[in-house]
């Protein structure tokens, strides 16, 4: 009743994702039975292989868990074999009730997996990602986002953003400037102990690896889940040209010349930016996301990371065969032309005119309903 009371002053709904994690579908549910279109713009890149590599471990998602054998009977869509290892999205006592409610996802399993009206995709790359996992490729509109429209902006006055940050943070002008985006805590320890004692080792050997790096100004981008607090050190330790950046992490790629990260999605925005990239796989994912781009070089160990690190910050001929790789794949990941907005706009108003020119209650999109007993028949055949 109190998503009615909202909606009915709406004539769109948009949403940042559709995920069976946060009950997304009730929102996408009730929209339509009033009549309303809903939109999904999302704001990250993330596979199946993602929530599989943080419930690896976790016996609560295990299919074969007695909790959970009747779901993953009755609904196999909800199972996943990961690292030989069938799991279940949830576990049955939350996955069972959205069934039962209809407000699940087709295929829980995949983010934006969705009974919304249409997804705003940002790259010819995003819709080929989502095709490949499942979607339908009616619900994908390529629009590019509004981080796109930031990163344009930003490239078309490079050189006076950047003087401008330079200046704030007391560095020193006419240097390129390095980003790196530290990787957090995540359930894959396991894996980061085969060459780091624990995750606040990880930490230090990242920055002890670039406080040796000459000739760039560097700055360290936190993940949302780290505390400021815990590297303020960077900012009052009088470290001079690193500092911690702003948590406009679309805009410090724009700005920068060489970013660092661990299997983050932001890695596309690099890309779509012409940036070489080095992508650190500390904790040994390998996810198959940014293999097709040349100008990505992923590493696990540290012997690598140093060494290609190195050889990026030095070696100005090879710089320029990354970024030059970059370069040309950089539309396929990316619609940096200042025309996003217009287009996520235009998408907009076609949604909302469709359903005010179509017929009571046809707009009304209908979720496919599986009793028990039809679902039974279904595995059977």
């Amino acid at each position: 009743s109190a998503a009615s009371d909202v909606y009915k002053r709406q004539d769109l709904v948009v949403l940042a994702e559709d995920n069976v994690e946060y009950i997304s579908g009730a929102w996408v549910r009730a929209a339509h039975f009033l009549q309303i279109p809903v939109l999904i713009v999302p704001y990250c890149l993330a596979g199946a292989e993602e929530p599989a590599a943080v419930y690896l471990h976790d016996a609560r998602h295990h299919a074969d868990a007695q909790k959970n054998r009747s779901l993953a009977r009755l609904y196999p869509h909800w199972v996943y074999e990961y690292q030989g290892r069938r799991l279940v999205r949830l576990p049955a006592s939350r996955a069972l009730p959205l069934e039962w409610l209809r407000i699940s996802s087709p295929l829980p399993w995949l983010m934006n997996s969705t009974y919304a009206d249409a997804i705003a995709v940002e790259s010819p790359f995003m819709k080929n990602f989502y095709q490949r996992q499942g979607i339908s490729p009616s619900q994908l509109v390529i629009t590019g986002t509004a981080s796109d429209d930031m990163m344009y902006r930003v490239l078309e006055n490079l050189h006076c953003y950047r003087n401008e940050l330079y200046a704030q943070y007391g560095m020193l002008p006419d240097r390129p400037m390095l980003l790196c985006a530290l990787p957090p805590i995540t359930s894959a320890m396991s894996a980061l102990r085969e060459e780091f004692l624990d995750y606040q080792e990880m930490i230090r050997f990242w920055l002890d690896s670039l406080r040796k790096i000459e000739g760039y100004n560097i700055f360290i981008s936190l993940h949302p889940t780290m505390n400021y607090w815990d590297f303020a050190f960077l900012d009052e330790g009088g470290w001079w040209g690193i500092a911690i950046a702003p948590p406009d992490t679309s805009r410090m790629i724009a700005l920068c010349d060489i970013y660092i990260a661990s299997v983050s999605s932001t890695i596309r925005w690099a890309i779509a930016c012409g940036k070489p990239v080095i992508n650190y796989d500390v904790y040994r994912f390998r996810f198959p996301d940014f293999r097709p781009a040349r100008g990505v070089v992923t590493v696990e160990k540290k012997e690598e990371f140093r060494r290609v690190l190195w050889r990026l910050t030095s070696d100005s001929r090879y710089y320029q065969v990354l970024q030059q790789a970059q370069l040309e794949s950089r539309k396929y990941w990316g619609m940096i032309d200042g025309k996003s907005d217009e287009r996520l706009l235009a998408l907009m108003g076609r949604l909302i005119a469709q359903y005010q020119h179509a017929p009571q209650p046809s707009a009304t999109r209908k979720l496919p309903y599986f009793p028990r007993a039809v679902f039974r028949s279904k595995q059977a055949a």
